[in-house]
């Protein structure tokens, strides 16, 4: 870790804050980074973590009293925590601000210093690459704050593990920029093409103006359409336009300055439009415009946008494409004159002409839009806000740190089950629990056969505090919904007699794994009957011939649609006969789950298997059927998965069906069979099957992860036989976990 003094001293009876950039370069997250320093150094120690540099660099360090710079751009925990012990008493640092998603690496090694954290995000999750990055941001940060509901719908849309995240929308403050003093624009002026257009520019001239860097996302392409529109909407006006961004080399850059330049030659707009670099007469430029445009395909709350409306500039942007849109539109003589349909360029050249064309008009909305943008944007107050936000933090922080004591002192974690070989320290585990279920981000079970969800959801009403395990234990463990009885290789074991009518039905979507699914039924005494179905024609005699090893009778062998994976088949085309015919019956499948990383998709399928039919010297399927004939109330067994996995992307699907079936408000915490493998009672699921459920009723392959009706019924099983007055057992192979 490289680490640089900073200009100010450190002050002993100030508290010391961490503010996270991802670089120093003059865009718009750094030099909003910057003034979130400025403005706090005002009371507090500022130590900034900066994995790359820039030419902000000497003004980060201006601002604070270090700049830590780590080599390679890797952070650890360990790395910061000796860094920090330099600071006063050794004392760590109070909260910390990380600013962008880009920064999100510096989240959790700050957390587990124990110093509290508030994440901004400016970004859309189409250009958050790996997507599983918000997976560690929603879990590892305090708070986690918007500058739009644009960019806040976007997140939770793509993202559902936010939706329990503590969240927050706040518009930042006009951000100042630095580097603008009179000594540089006199030295500018004479080598700027900035400078130099602002001097030759006709003072008759009406000036259109956009900022931002040469990029896609930008839309030079879309600012260049509208003003070829705008241009010949108002052919008798003398229009100028300028576009003000760094990174604008037709020679060397193939990917967008090569094509800009071209477009602006092929509009016949040499002469009108000009590509200006990244100057100090920004703000020159900002002031001679008349009408601003931000043609950004995706820009959250530009910094830019900001600075035109409280320059009193009209400033037009594409409805869904930028944060500021939310706000215009707010104000309907403002969303009427300024908001363009998404990406329409005609759209925007005509409300961009009636302003040209009106001047009254013009003047009308500039004044209301910098008076909007004084009562949006104020840094002052902006800044306030995240300090509250960080003070909240602190005391919830201090919280935690007693629920681990807790949590370390009981001993109650079962660590095989929770966390499934982790390298991870007991420490580390603990915190990761803890933090997992504050924001319920892929959280998982203490112990087999308890759902702190169920419990939260039933007995502390979703608050945040305190965590629902360290309740749970205050209480001296009380009995209810969250408590379900395990089937285990512990468990009692019957006679199998032959009177009781036993099926299983399995899907064979992959012919190659039926062997590992019979050879664990052969550990078994069972012996049911075997009804299987499969997407090719082609698969029967191969499945014929593994079967056969399973002493057990082949009643059926079915050909399917490729629709509805393994649910379908059972629904549609067998359900019904199982239930009509079998007291108990099972459900599997041939699962590859491709989607999964690495050898997650095997994993979970030995999980699964080794639950629900058994391995060597552990008979669970034949366990799983003592427990259904010994309980005429349990309806449904299935492996008790450790991650506590909710509605996800599935809630709508959900509710509809849960509106045929009459199952009335769903809950938000629940169990259910993860990867759709289950044994149940005849009854159990008969409504589901009276659904009468068609192949048209499922989508079409290629399925992604989640959000379809598969997923919802998967989700909805045991809610469908406990209306029928059923129970479910959650089964447990110790040594065995996903």
């Amino acid at each position: 870790m490289r680490r640089r003094a900073g200009e100010k001293k450190i002050n002993h009876l100030k508290p010391t804050v961490v503010v996270v950039s991802h670089d120093a370069s003059e865009t718009g997250a750094p030099i909003l980074a910057l003034n979130i320093c400025q403005e706090l150094s005002k009371n507090a120690n500022i130590i900034i973590i900066l994995p790359r540099g820039g030419a902000l660099l000497k003004e980060f360090l201006k601002n604070s009293s270090c700049v830590l710079r780590p080599r390679l751009g890797v952070i650890f925990s360990s790395l910061l925590r000796r860094e920090f012990k330099r600071l006063p008493g050794e004392k760590l640092p109070e909260y910390a601000i990380v600013n962008s998603v880009v920064s999100a690496g510096c989240i959790q090694p700050l957390r587990a210093l124990g110093i509290p954290t508030t994440t901004l995000i400016h970004e859309f999750s189409a250009y958050i690459r790996p997507i599983g990055i918000l997976d560690n941001v929603a879990k590892w940060s305090n708070r986690v704050v918007f500058s739009s509901p644009l960019t806040r719908d976007d997140i939770l849309s793509s993202c559902p593990q936010f939706n329990n995240a503590s969240i927050k929308v706040l518009p930042q403050g006009p951000c100042k920029r630095p580097g603008n003093s009179n000594q540089a624009k006199l030295k500018n002026k004479k080598i700027d093409d900035a400078w130099n257009f602002l001097e030759n520019l006709d003072s008759n001239s009406i000036l259109i103006l956009a900022a931002g860097a040469i990029q896609p996302r930008k839309g030079v392409d879309l600012f260049i359409a509208v003003a070829d529109e705008l241009r010949k909407k108002c052919k008798h006006m003398p229009l100028q336009f300028a576009w003000i961004g760094s990174g604008y080399d037709p020679v060397h850059d193939f990917n967008v300055s090569l094509w800009v330049e071209d477009q602006i030659h092929r509009s016949g707009l040499n002469g009108e439009l000009r590509i200006l670099d990244h100057s100090s007469a920004y703000n020159r430029l900002m002031n001679r415009a008349d009408i601003f445009l931000v043609t950004s395909r995706l820009d959250p709350l530009p910094n830019v946008a900001i600075d035109a409306m409280l320059a009193g500039k009209p400033m037009l942007c594409f409805e869904k494409a930028c944060g500021m849109a939310n706000l215009l539109l707010e104000d309907p003589i403002l969303g009427n004159a300024l908001v363009a349909s998404y990406l329409n360029t005609s759209s925007m050249a005509e409300k961009a002409a009636n302003l040209v064309n009106g001047y009254e008009q013009r003047q009308l909305i500039a004044k209301r839009s910098k008076e909007k943008a004084q009562e949006w944007f104020n840094m002052s107050h902006y800044i306030k806000e995240l300090k509250s936000i960080a003070e909240e933090t602190v005391k919830e922080e201090k919280i935690l740190k007693e629920e681990f004591k807790i949590l370390a002192s009981k001993r109650i974690i079962d660590q095989e089950f929770c966390f499934k070989n982790s390298k991870l320290s007991k420490r580390s585990e603990i915190l990761h629990y803890l933090v997992s279920w504050r924001n319920e981000v892929w959280p998982r079970k203490p112990f087999p056969g308890f759902h702190p969800g169920i419990y939260k959801e039933q007995i502390l009403e979703d608050a945040p505090c305190p965590d629902p395990l360290i309740h749970y234990l205050k209480e001296n463990q009380p009995k209810g919904e969250w408590n379900v009885p395990m089937i285990t290789p512990a468990s009692s074991l019957q006679q199998q007699d032959s009177e009781t009518t036993i099926a299983l039905h399995v899907h064979v979507h992959y012919p190659e794994l039926l062997d590992t699914i019979l050879n664990a039924l052969n550990y078994n005494k069972i012996r049911p009957d075997l009804f299987l179905s499969c997407t090719n024609h082609e698969n029967h005699s191969e499945i014929q011939c593994k079967s056969a090893g399973a002493n057990c009778t082949l009643k059926s062998i079915i050909t399917t649609p490729n629709r509805g994976r393994d649910i379908g088949p059972l629904l549609t085309e067998i359900g019904k006969e199982l239930d009509t015919k079998y007291e108990i019956y099972g459900h599997l499948h041939t699962k590859k789950s491709a989607l999964l990383p690495g050898k997650q998709g095997c994993s979970w399928r030995d999980f699964l298997i080794s639950n629900l039919v058994g391995m060597q010297d552990i008979a669970m399927a034949d366990r799983i059927v003592t427990a259904l004939k010994k309980n005429p109330k349990l309806g449904l067994v299935f492996a008790d998965d450790p991650t506590c996995v909710g509605w996800s992307g599935n809630r709508k699907h959900a509710d509809i069906l849960a509106n045929k079936l009459n199952l009335g408000p769903l809950p938000r915490c629940f169990d259910f069979p993860v990867g759709t493998m289950f044994w149940a009672k005849k009854g159990a699921l008969t409504e589901l099957y009276n659904l009468n459920l068609g192949w048209e009723d499922y989508p079409q392959e290629p399925l992604g992860y989640d959000g379809t009706i598969l997923h919802a019924i998967e989700r909805l099983l045991p809610i469908i036989a406990a209306k029928q007055g059923f129970t479910y057992n959650l089964t447990n192979v110790p040594g065995v976990n996903r």
